[in-house]
């Protein structure tokens, strides 16, 4: 069935709560250092079970179907926020997913980077995919992977991980595999079960606002007729805007939002192409200014035009 998912990062910490500040920059004025906007409620700890019960129920108002959680290790900060997250799914109910970011082994890390892998996934099957908020495809839990992880391993060496999973009595596993950005790689297609992109601002931020929607459409469809029968994937996103952010190479890249323009065009375009799944970049990527959670500075224009837009694609 279609289903509408947002990429969500639960790396955001306060004292009161986690012990330290994770990720929120110092406050700069009435922003945040290291973030181009400023949320809506202010600043919010993603282990606060209030707080993620709220961020459920207004995902959910939204026509959200589930989040894909940034995930970066056994027993990290977003680990544990991982299994908070699908407590309170649990109970919402909400369907949640992982994205798993890195081995941590560095790139061209070949068997080393496997070995990782394997017991990464052995853990999130033990430790998470038993919930019944976990996403799931005909039963099998649901995986994405971000293309860092084939800086690390070859796509071979990863499928060889997911079968060591179920081999060692997990589950088989449905992966999701990454298409770097708009590329379609098809010769990644025979090491996973779906592949997606993250994010379309590499080849739209240039754009004019004029041939923005040929441009997606173009994009879209070729990502949904390079899945055949496959699970078919296209990434949607409100802007995008790093600038803020230290120590990344210039030139900065940047998709306007265009008074929230740029989100309609790309959901329109994006309905137009038919996929199963729309992936929205992001729910609260503050960092990179994606996030379609309400801002200061855009209040909740993005979940409106969400809620809009999700209705349209299930209809459609």
């Amino acid at each position: 069935p279609r289903a509408v998912l947002a990429f969500y990062y639960g790396w955001w910490g306060l004292a009161a709560t986690s012990g330290a500040r994770r990720h929120w920059g110092p406050p700069d004025g009435q922003g945040v250092a290291g973030a181009a906007h400023f949320p809506q409620g202010g600043l919010y700890d993603s282990r606060d079970p209030d707080e993620l019960v709220r961020q459920l129920a207004v995902a959910r108002a939204a026509g959200i179907d589930g989040f894909i959680a940034s995930w970066w290790g056994r027993g990290g900060f977003e680990d544990g926020t991982l299994g908070l997250l699908l407590r309170a799914a649990e109970r919402a109910p909400f369907k949640v997913s992982a994205y798993y970011e890195t081995s941590g082994a560095g790139p061209r890390a070949g068997e080393a980077a496997s070995a990782r892998i394997a017991a990464d996934l052995d853990w999130l099957a033990r430790r998470h995919m038993t919930s019944p908020a976990w996403l799931t495809v005909e039963g099998r839990p649901v995986l994405f992977a971000y293309e860092r992880v084939l800086e690390e391993v070859e796509p071979q060496a990863f499928a060889d991980a997911v079968a060591r999973v179920a081999a060692g009595g997990g589950p088989r596993l449905f992966t999701v595999g990454p298409a770097e950005f708009a590329q379609t790689r098809p010769e990644r297609a025979p090491f996973f079960d779906a592949l997606h992109a993250y994010s379309v601002v590499r080849e739209t931020h240039e754009v004019g606002s004029r041939r923005l929607s040929a441009a997606a459409e173009r994009i879209y469809r070729q990502q949904v007729a390079a899945a055949g029968s496959a699970l078919a994937c296209v990434s949607v996103s409100p802007g995008y805007d790093d600038r803020e952010m230290p120590g990344r190479p210039d030139p900065r890249q940047v998709l306007k939002r265009r008074d929230g323009a740029t989100y309609r065009v790309l959901w329109d375009a994006a309905i137009r192409a038919w996929p199963d799944w729309v992936l929205i970049t992001s729910w609260n990527e503050w960092h990179e200014a994606t996030e379609i959670e309400p801002s200061v500075e855009n209040g909740g224009r993005e979940l409106e035009t969400t809620r809009e837009m999700a209705g349209r694609f299930r209809t459609a």
